[in-house]
């Protein structure tokens, strides 16, 4: 596939951080009761398929062993088990898809239907793979009968389109949900590879769990659905709680969607100094939720902490007239660095160091050091008459909320 544009994180994030593409368009498409599978859960994988295995630290000729297997889970037929102690964002999988679909990129003339498409790519793959891909489990809310989109929308991973933009890996599919989940997947366009990571440190034996839904439902809403779109009733730890425990952790999670809600209106919007503070508060309280209710989540975290970042330079300019700015924007150049770093810190943790938002923000720490130099600032503006000064102050305080919020 070949790499898109260099960008940096997307703005859109923020809003569709909670609600996995996939789901989202298998909804607009509709869904019709059908038949499911008496257990549920995935099948194993063909025993003949010949794809190269996955590679990542670990186990991409390094000294540690494998980190996971592939084994039965009771209720859940397959799934993942960590064979070792794995650190919070260690890179467990990095796999090339097996199968690839891009409704605009990928679709033949004339045009077809997601389905066709679909199946096109799936008969133009070697024997083997088309096995290992057949063999994963499908869902069958659309059709009573196994077939390809159905495996693909109860499987695939999302990618970074407006439009249907799938990913089926063979290994990573084999993740099962947790409302609670210890890893956490990412798309790498440029390598071209999903990637799972360990979003906190999980012990050996323990099973590795992604989630497949918006995790800022109740957990009646969760579980509905999960149920409506994948046939299976959740069984994790959160939705086996019962009574208080239930009803805190549902108060915390609305609270976590309202919450997110306002970061990202405030993110895309020209925010007043009020606007600004509400929003860099919003961040703050749903960090310490997100903590509480056990989502860590390092992808959750970069999103909101990078719009804190934009959000306090915001603030801090509305405040202040553009001829103080250079002076009495201390403050918010610390505030802003703070944030942009912890956002750094979670991208280390569900990105590799090449990936582009890693890069990204690494760029932006740089750029906002190098915009402010106080001492260069004073020193020579100090032979310049008032009038002189305050209109030198009011260009370098331009130049530097531009490359501060990035304009």
């Amino acid at each position: 596939m070949m790499a898109r544009p260099f960008l940096g994180p997307s703005r859109r994030a923020l809003a569709l951080v909670r609600r996995p593409q996939v789901e989202r368009l298998w909804m607009q498409r509709g869904s019709a009761s059908a038949a499911s599978h008496a257990d549920g859960a995935p099948s194993p994988p063909s025993s003949s398929s010949s794809t190269r295995p996955p590679t990542g630290r670990g186990f991409d000729g390094g000294s540690l062993p494998p980190a996971f297997r592939v084994a039965p889970i009771h209720g859940k037929g397959f799934g993942l088990l960590a064979t070792r102690r794995l650190a919070q964002g260690e890179l467990i999988v990095s796999e090339v898809p097996a199968l690839a679909y891009n409704a605009r990129l990928d679709a033949a003339e004339p045009p077809e239907s997601v389905r066709e498409g679909l199946e096109r790519k799936l008969a133009e793959m070697p024997g083997e793979l088309r096995d290992a891909c057949m063999d994963l489990h499908d869902a069958c809310v659309k059709s009573k009968d196994k077939n390809i989109e159905g495996i693909v929308f109860s499987n695939a991973f999302t990618r970074e389109s407006d439009v249907f933009d799938a990913a089926l890996c063979v290994v990573s599919s084999r993740l099962n949900h947790a409302c609670v989940p210890n890893v956490e997947q990412s798309w790498d366009a440029d390598l071209g590879h999903v990637q799972v990571f360990a979003s906190r440190e999980i012990e050996e034996g323990e099973e590795l769990c992604n989630y497949y839904t918006d995790l800022f439902l109740t957990k009646d809403e969760r579980r509905e659905a999960l149920w409506e779109r994948y046939r299976f009733d959740c069984s994790c730890r959160a939705c086996a709680a019962e009574g208080d425990e239930v009803a805190e952790s549902d108060r915390r999670r609305r609270r976590l969607r309202r919450l997110f809600d306002g970061i990202a209106a405030a993110s895309a919007g020209s925010s007043g100094r009020g606007a600004a503070k509400r929003g860099v508060d919003s961040v703050v309280e749903a960090l310490a939720l997100m903590e509480q209710e056990g989502l860590l989540l390092h992808c959750h975290r970069k999103v909101a902490c990078r719009a804190a970042s934009e959000l306090a330079v915001r603030g801090e300019a509305a405040r202040h007239a553009a001829s103080e700015l250079a002076f009495r924007g201390e403050a918010a150049r610390h505030e802003a660095r703070r944030w942009l770093r912890q956002a750094l810190e979670a991208s280390r943790l569900c990105h590799t160091p090449e990936h582009r938002d890693v890069i990204w923000l690494e760029r932006r720490l740089e750029e906002m050091d190098a915009s402010f130099r106080p001492s260069a600032s004073l020193s020579f503006m100090a032979g310049l008459s008032p009038a002189h000064a305050a209109a030198a102050t009011a260009v370098v305080a331009g130049l530097a909320l531009t490359l501060l919020l990035g304009r």
